[in-house]
């Protein structure tokens, strides 16, 4: 019995994440820069706005870059800087409607080109291959 080569086949998985033909459906995001997505998304899932170093500390960037993204949503009208009214020192973000808005959207667009790719792989493939993306996720969060 043959053994399986993992490495060689991490080698071509990561060829094909890394597969620049899927670059069409990354420039409908390059009208922000690197990381509003993650911060708007983010915010979406909180109620209670949340402090610039929380967004450091669980996006893993830096409070500078933390800093002029919110800058580059609030000018766009995405996102409000509200100061604690207990304590001045302290800000707390909050995603705007509008901001709100633009990231359901792209999650339906995203949903729909992703219904859209399952659909031509078949049932029994999209079903697997969900599956399969589901197991991996498991065994990741195993491993932290």
């Amino acid at each position: 019995m043959l053994m399986t080569d993992y490495s060689m086949l991490a080698s071509q998985l990561l060829d094909e994440l890394c597969d620049d033909s899927r670059l069409r459906y990354r420039r409908d995001l390059e009208d922000f820069s690197h990381g509003e997505m993650s911060i708007l998304t983010y915010l979406c899932y909180t109620e209670n706005g949340v402090c610039p170093g929380d967004l450091c500390e669980t996006l893993g960037m830096t409070t500078p870059r933390i800093s002029a993204i919110i800058a580059g949503l609030q000018k766009k009208g995405l996102v409000s800087r509200v100061t604690d009214a207990g304590d001045r020192r302290k800000i707390h973000i909050y995603i705007s409607e509008e901001g709100r808005v633009l990231v359901d959207g792209k999650k339906d667009a995203l949903r729909a080109d992703i219904s859209h790719i399952l659909s031509l792989l078949g049932e029994d493939d999209a079903k697997e291959y969900v599956r399969i993306i589901g197991k991996i996720n498991r065994i990741m969060n195993d491993m932290v």
